[in-house]
């Protein structure tokens, strides 16, 4: 055990995940409570924690057995230097699924040093979430902290007793979600909480981040690194909780989502639309076609020209495992341009089929001032994150822009720069990067989100950017020019000393109804480098200013945090939002939208089980007039409470690109005006170019859609628009009914 965890430290410091790189130094951070890491639970009283138990209440357990083990004293070493006897954590995650009291909690304590007195406390602490991993003990204020006697724990020289804690006040959980029950080791000499080994995959620790963990906390060793390394060892704990419900427990169909059965899992990646004009919205996701038949998926890779083949396929990811969808030849059949470790751009012929026509269009993202696979003679591919498509200088051809990101070389990460292809001739494409005011920065991205953010008839760009880097907002001036205003619009993020947030995904959307756009950022922030790490934001947008954050928003603190899907999931006029998560284990969050930029969680009322999922996307495709989610699975709504409308835009090829990517629409319903888009792209490889859906709450009928295609064109028409029918808004000013493309 030794050896594994002298390992353990030596990958957590030197291999290149996304946790263990280096950061800006920090100095002494302290959290929003005003608690400097790693300071230990405050003394407490022997035995403030002793009492009974109200009868009736849940117990959850960390345990499986009674074949209790010591965590004996370990010294680090650690780049020839020693540490000294170092702070310790040993605690627990429980995962509450809905609203509930705690009222205590119990640990068994394996050992007790024969020195500690029996009046000595044994003081152990209710804890916030604060990480996937637990690595982060110490970085809260504790939720409650209660203390025992030795006396207790040790009666007659017995150890291996339940000892209960009971907390005075009890503490409400507004759930779902997590907590910690902890014990600070503060040396080899204190007391070492019992663990066994749980047989059942569903309650033990296999993988790094399933929730019960020892932890210890580093000291700075050199000035260049942060303050506090935590390192998480997978152990299960004798712990329990104990609790009660305060909100009943749902029924599956009281859920907001249900999984269908026997539909596929799809992939980590999903990008949306009806690629044979049939009026069902198909995905491709994972590398793979599915074909949406009547509200059921059903995978049509093999055939369609999409298949993975030859050396440059990537392995197990089809076509290449994320893609967009764009009429990059405005032949009125939709396109594909797959990414990740290679390119490949294929024409459709509106009936399933796909030529692949890579070869002649230039697009060649290869790079060669970065060697991941340490061979300098070999070129390599820039591994992308995400695409869009975009009509930079308004001549009705598809542009896009390519999210590169990074590898690892030795014990650093080395960053791609994005690039940007500007359609020429034919199928013809041309790397600008470094020209028209594009400015090649050598950072991580996770996402772009074209989009006229400020409505002057150009659609601009919002580039996602992880690694602490700030996220770049680049206006167009129309003609394909373009400056970086990320910084002075607010939605850079917050900088301290030098560094930012890990921004993966964004959303766009008018919030609180003034007619302007709005934007959901979301970020894997680590809650020890609050300071320079951002957590999740809900920026509104105004005429006169920046993008300003709406505080307080209602977001819970959630570390991983990755793709925001903003959708009116009941139809009651106001958007609401899903958020995925980035690792397995942790929870998907959903949130109702209150219509000024806030939201209210319903995290466990959603009935979303994914536990890291990356991509989502919503769309109605059973046709039943609300939106589902694929999501991982396939996942129906059940919680429609208002009436929605649905239309689609097409453009003519000419003038404007001809699935009009980047147009913005004004719904106008009773007094209320409704702002949506047609999205070229999202975050990490996301596209929703499926119908546009606008619920209107009790409303019947919208007055009127007035449409902003890329390039200044306009077109006003006129309702009335019903819910249950869908809309084609052509470009000539016809309206055509029906779901099938006309």
């Amino acid at each position: 055990m030794h050896r594994y965890l002298a390992l353990y430290l030596v990958f957590m410091t030197a291999c290149p995940s996304e946790e263990a790189a280096p950061v800006a130094d920090a100095g002494a951070i302290s959290t929003d409570a005003g608690q400097t890491d790693d300071a230990g639970p405050p003394e407490l009283a022997c035995n403030s924690g002793k009492g009974s138990l109200p009868e009736g209440l849940t117990t959850q357990s960390w345990f499986a057995d009674e074949n209790w083990r010591d965590i004996f004293d370990i010294n680090w070493i650690y780049q020839d230097q020693r540490t000294v006897e170092l702070p310790q954590w040993e605690a627990a995650q429980f995962e509450l699924d809905r609203k509930a009291r705690i009222h205590g909690y119990s640990v068994r304590f394996r050992r007790i040093a024969r020195r500690h007195q029996n009046e000595d406390p044994l003081t152990v602490s209710l804890l916030p979430d604060f990480g996937y991993d637990g690595a982060n003990f110490g970085s809260h204020e504790p939720l409650a902290s209660v203390s025992r006697c030795v006396k207790d724990a040790d009666e007659a020289g017995v150890l291996d007793q339940w000892l209960t804690y009971t907390l005075e006040t009890p503490v409400d959980v507004q759930g779902p979600g997590l907590v910690w029950v902890g014990y600070y080791k503060e040396n080899a000499e204190a007391p070492v909480l019992a663990l066994a080994s749980s047989p059942d995959p569903e309650r033990s620790c296999e993988g790094p981040y399933q929730g019960c963990h020892s932890a210890w906390g580093f000291p700075t060793l050199e000035d260049w690194w942060f303050n506090g390394l935590s390192i998480p060892i997978q152990v299960d704990y004798a712990v329990q909780l104990h609790f009660e419900y305060i909100e009943p427990e749902r029924t599956p169909e009281e859920m907001v989502f249900r999984r269908v059965d026997d539909q596929p899992d799809f992939g980590g990646r999903v990008a949306i639309a009806d690629y044979n004009g049939d009026g069902w919205a198909d995905v491709f996701s994972g590398g793979r076609l599915w074909q949406n038949i009547g509200g059921e998926f059903t995978d049509v890779t093999e055939g369609s020209g999409l298949a993975a083949t030859g050396d440059e396929a990537y392995p197990g990811a089809g076509a290449g495992g994320s893609g967009i969808w764009g009429d990059t030849d405005n032949d009125g059949c939709l396109d594909l341009l797959t990414y990740g470790i290679y390119e490949r751009l294929f024409l459709g012929d509106c009936a399933g089929n796909f030529q692949d026509v890579t070869e002649e269009t230039g697009i060649d993202d290869l790079q060669d001032a970065i060697d991941c696979n340490e061979d300098p003679d070999d070129r390599e591919h820039a591994p992308a994150q995400a695409a869009a498509w975009i009509d930079i200088n308004n001549d009705a051809k598809l542009d896009f822009y390519l999210a590169n990101s990074e590898c690892w070389r030795g014990d650093r990460g080395d960053f791609y720069t994005d690039q940007f292809y500007l359609k020429r001739e034919g199928n013809r494409f041309r790397d600008v990067m470094g020209r028209n005011g594009w400015a090649a920065y050598e950072d991580y991205t996770r996402g772009a989100n074209p989009l006229d953010v400020d409505h002057d008839g150009d659609v601009d760009l919002l580039v996602n950017n992880y690694r602490l880097k700030p996220n770049r907002l680049w206006l167009n001036d129309g003609r394909g020019r373009v400056s970086e205003m990320g910084g002075p619009l607010g939605l850079a993020g917050n900088q301290v000393n030098g560094a930012y947030g890990h921004t993966i995904g964004a959303a766009w959307g008018d919030l609180n109804h003034d007619g302007w756009w709005d934007v959901i950022l979301t970020n894997l922030s680590h809650p020890r480098f609050y300071h320079f790490s951002d957590v999740s934001f809900s920026m509104l947008g105004t005429e006169a200013g920046p993008w300003q954050a709406v505080e307080p928003n209602g977001f819970r603190f959630q570390e991983t945090h990755s793709v925001p899907a903003l959708a009116d999931y009941d139809s009651d006029g106001n958007l609401d939002l899903v958020i995925s998560a980035t690792y397995a284990g942790r929870p998907t969050d959903f949130y109702w939208g209150e219509g000024d930029g806030s939201f209210v969680g319903d995290h466990g009322g959603s009935g979303l089980t994914v536990r890291g999922g990356w991509g989502v996307g919503a769309s109605d495709f059973d046709h039943d007039g609300d939106l589902d989610l694929i999501y991982n699975g396939y996942w129906t709504n059940q919680h429609r409470q208002g009436q929605a409308l649905h239309f689609s835009v097409l453009g003519d090829g000419v003038t404007v690109n001809s699935y009009a990517l980047g147009a913005t629409l004004r719904i106008q319903v009773g007094e209320r005006q409704y702002l949506r888009y047609v999205d070229g792209g999202s975050s990490q490889g996301s596209q929703n170019l499926g119908p546009i859906h606008v619920g209107i709450g009790e409303q019947t009928r919208a007055e009127s859609v007035t449409v902003h295609y890329p390039g200044g064109a306009e077109r006003s028409f006129q309702g009335p628009f019903v819910p249950g029918t869908h809309y084609w808004l052509l470009f000539d000013g016809e309206i055509v009914e029906g779901w099938a493309k006309p």
